[in-house]
């Protein structure tokens, strides 16, 4: 059984992944979040620049691309498959 979300069909497969993208991208919005306040803390801490201390961030956001991406990296080969159809 395929449902229709703004014209585009999805299987309950899809949806599951869909799940897993989503809960993900809100994991790694939650660390953001937690790291923000403390660069002002790890700034003072460790004597740093705001340029320097921006690395942090950057760090963080980097790392929690690439655990999105090797969580993910099993839905490749199911992509395009029956499993997902654009009709």
């Amino acid at each position: 059984m395929l449902r229709s979300v703004g014209g585009v069909r999805l299987s309950p497969e899809a949806w599951r992944y869909l799940a897993v993208l989503a809960s993900i991208s809100i994991v790694t919005m939650y660390v953001e979040m937690v790291v923000m306040p403390s660069l002002l803390t790890i700034e003072r801490q460790y004597g740093v620049t705001e340029s320097e201390v921006s690395w942090v961030l950057s760090a963080e956001t980097l790392a929690g691309l690439a655990f999105a991406l090797s969580s993910v990296s099993w839905l490749i080969p199911t992509v395009g498959r029956e499993s997902y159809s654009l009709r």
